[in-house]
């Protein structure tokens, strides 16, 4: 909180500086950024001192009448504060946002602004009068727009000019006296959270005014007794979180700033870039530079970098460490913003190291080709149904924490069961892994995890170097040495002989296939594979019958693998060392490395053949 306060402090500055009020804190940007870009104004016309429904009439969003439109949010059952709304329900908003939000500012006008009070009580009686006609206007009208695009309503008088609710200082006056009320005063319980002279909690200091329902992140709720300190009195809540106005001001300038220049998205998901130097003094400095992350057309942004959701670590990697930052994921949730994970005091050269190495990774000759990347994240741990656990293991790898292998390689092995049902059924799926490019997608992604040695029980360093993507007969004096080279190359995945037992009996399995589908035209021995939920028996029940249905088809020259096969076996007394849990990865992998061998020197057999 007193990072975000700090970048509100600059903004206050500013602010004050340019001569302006506390109405540029507090105005929203209607737009949403963009999202709602059609204007539709409901028009009131003043003719020789009538008040006359004139229409409904689409404009276009100008960011340059943002204090006309004057917006801000309310309740999301109730009015906004002032008669300028995103349309969401034709009815609904008209009538709980637009209607009763002159309602509540004549209330609130009466004694301070009777001349304008008089108008707008005539402008709530013309559209109350024409309520049925100005909804029909707005459903003709929403008819010619379109349905992805987001519309707002407003209200605008026209009289020798326009006049929109800006134009009005009780809606001006009312949006700032809301948006501070708001802070120490519950519409919901009508009760008072407030104090004076106390302690504020973010800047230490001591205020007249304290607030207790400062709630720009809201990281606690008092919507039920047990949540309140001070004997579940909720008029003392504020002593949960005490923030002085200053600061409450300031929190609302940073979470405005955040929104407009810092929020990003990693794979769909929400989050704010917090910059936090050690030096308070270099932070305007900090927030100039992350201004430009946002725009994609800054050279030094977009380019080298293999995703957009990669731009930020390959922008930040460069730093020095005399600033760190918090990236703060979040959720809106109807008006509610929810702070799912915040990871914390992240250091530039914890980004470069996770940047280069996944660089290194995808210069290997080995993945030049491939897929290395979070997308596996995103496709194993979908934000509907997994979202925390997406969250908990990029926390992990931010923060350098360790990961359960044991727990991670179970969900990539229902990832790849689902894709192998897809291949099982000759089928490809639009927008889904193949399920080779599911296993070569893992396999990566793993090779980053052992890189950065982020599993549980870490050992020494890895020397990894798959520098290659072919091995070649002709290269070695045996079939033996040639498959060594490349378990030494693929360190350290192959550290006992039972995975490299399963994954040779991946590799003749998919021999097997080969040959089936060029001779049939057909898999029939796929079905034995039992849609990849395999075990150890499995395995031994696949070396034996993979090598009788080969003699069947008089293939006989996978013999000598067949040989370092059974002695991988023997050896490993019969797998006893290997968790089922690895068996479908490593079992795929060879599935799905076929090509990577050339196992004849002549090159002239099945080794090479196509799915």
């Amino acid at each position: 909180m007193e990072a975000i306060k700090n970048i509100g402090d600059i903004q206050y500055n500013d602010i004050l500086k340019s001569g302006k009020d506390l109405l540029d804190v507090f105005t929203e940007d209607v737009s949403g950024n963009g999202v709602y870009k059609n204007c539709l104004e409901i028009t009131v016309k003043l003719t020789e001192g009538d008040f006359i429904y004139e229409g409904i009439f689409l404009t276009q969003y100008d960011e340059d009448k943002i204090f006309k439109y004057l917006y801000r949010s309310g309740s999301s059952r109730g009015s906004d504060v002032t008669p300028t709304a995103k349309l969401t329900d034709t009815n609904k908003t008209f009538v709980n946002k637009i209607l009763k939000s002159y309602q509540e500012a004549i209330t609130y006008g009466t004694n301070k602004y009777p001349e304008e009070i008089n108008q707008l009580g005539k402008i709530y009686s013309v559209l109350n009068d024409n309520c049925e006609k100005i909804i029909f206007d707005i459903s003709e009208k929403l008819k010619t727009i379109n349905k992805k695009e987001g519309v707002f309503l407003t209200v605008v008088l026209l009289d020798q000019e326009k006049k929109y609710v800006g134009d009005f200082q009780l809606f001006k006056d009312k949006l700032v006296n809301d948006s501070l009320k708001n802070f120490h005063y519950s519409e919901t319980y009508g009760k008072e959270v407030s104090t004076t002279d106390a302690f504020c909690s973010i800047c230490t200091d001591k205020s007249k005014d304290i607030f207790g329902l400062v709630n720009v992140f809201p990281f606690y709720t008092i919507d039920k007794p047990g949540y309140i300190s001070s004997g579940f009195n909720y008029e003392k809540a504020w002593r949960n979180y005490p923030v002085c106005k200053d600061c409450a001001i300031k929190l609302e300038l940073g979470k405005k700033y955040l929104d407009e220049h810092l929020l990003f998205y990693f794979y769909g998901r929400k989050y704010y870039l917090i910059p936090k130097p050690i030096y308070i003094k270099d932070l305007p400095t900090i927030l100039r530079k992350y201004r430009t992350l946002n725009n994609k057309d800054v050279e030094e942004v977009s380019k080298d970098y293999d995703k957009t959701e990669e731009r930020v670590f390959n922008f930040i990697k460069d730093e020095e460490n005399s600033v760190a930052f918090d990236l703060m994921f979040i959720e809106k949730n109807n008006a509610a913003l929810n702070i799912l994970l915040n990871i914390e005091d992240v250091s530039p050269s914890r980004f470069k190291k996770i940047y280069h190495s996944l660089d290194f990774i995808r210069h290997l000759e080995f993945f030049k080709d491939m897929p290395v990347n979070f997308t596996l994240l995103n496709r194993v741990f979908p934000k509907d149904k997994y979202n925390h656990y997406f969250l908990d293991i990029i926390d992990k790898i931010i923060s350098d924490n360790r990961i359960d292998y044991n727990f991670i390689i179970k969900f990539f092995n229902q990832y790849l069961q689902r894709t192998f049902i897809n291949f099982e059924k000759g089928e490809f799926v639009k927008d889904e892994d193949t399920y080779s490019i599911a296993t070569f997608r893992i396999f990566g992604f793993l090779y980053f995890l052992y890189f950065m040695q982020l599993f549980k029980y870490r050992k020494e360093e890895y020397n990894m170097s798959l520098n290659k993507n072919i091995w070649s007969i002709n290269d070695y004096s045996s079939k033996n040495d040639l498959f060594n080279a490349f378990f030494d190359d693929a360190t350290p995945f192959f550290d006992n002989n039972d995975k490299k037992a399963v994954f040779l009996i991946g590799l003749l399995t998919k021999k097997l296939l080969n040959i089936q589908y060029r001779e049939e035209n057909r898999k029939p021995f796929i079905v034995r594979l039992k849609s990849l939920k395999l075990n150890r028996k499995d395995m031994q029940r696949l070396f034996y019958e993979t090598q009788a249905k080969l003699l069947e088809y008089k293939k006989d020259y996978y013999n000598d693998i067949y040989q370092i096969v059974s002695q991988y076996l023997i050896e490993s007394n019969n797998l006893s060392q290997l968790s089922d849990n690895d068996i479908p990865f490593y079992f795929s992998l060879g599935f799905n490395m076929d090509k990577n061998f050339i196992l004849s020197v002549k090159n002239d057999d099945e080794d090479r053949l196509e799915n």
